[in-house]
């Protein structure tokens, strides 16, 4: 919850639980289930605020995704990583669902 706050939210959690198995050495992501839909929206948008707080860079936060989904996103930060790998000097960024230069990104 702490957390959440460092990302300017304070909303409502109806449900939170550890996924997957549990193992030595491994860390579980955390499924929390928010009131509404606009407060999910709010979070993810906030979400890059917690890159500012010492205690929270290695804290990641993204949308539920269907399998489908998920292997599209794998596939988005493939080409991602392949297209900042073969142009080093450029810098790119998933928008939508293409990858492309930042000096194309429109706020």
């Amino acid at each position: 919850v702490g957390v959440l706050e460092k990302a300017g939210q304070k909303p409502q959690i109806l449900e939170c639980c550890r996924l997957g198995m549990r193992r030595d050495g491994s860390v579980r992501p955390v499924k929390i289930t928010l009131s509404s839909s606009s407060t999910v929206v709010e979070v993810l948008r906030n979400a890059r605020m917690l890159r500012d707080a010492e205690d929270c860079r290695r804290i990641i936060i993204c949308p539920d995704r269907t399998v489908e989904q998920r292997k599209a996103q794998k596939e988005l930060v493939d080409q991602l990583k392949k297209m900042r790998t073969d142009n080093p000097g450029r810098r790119y960024r998933i928008r939508g669902d293409q990858v492309v230069p930042c000096e194309d990104v429109v706020p």
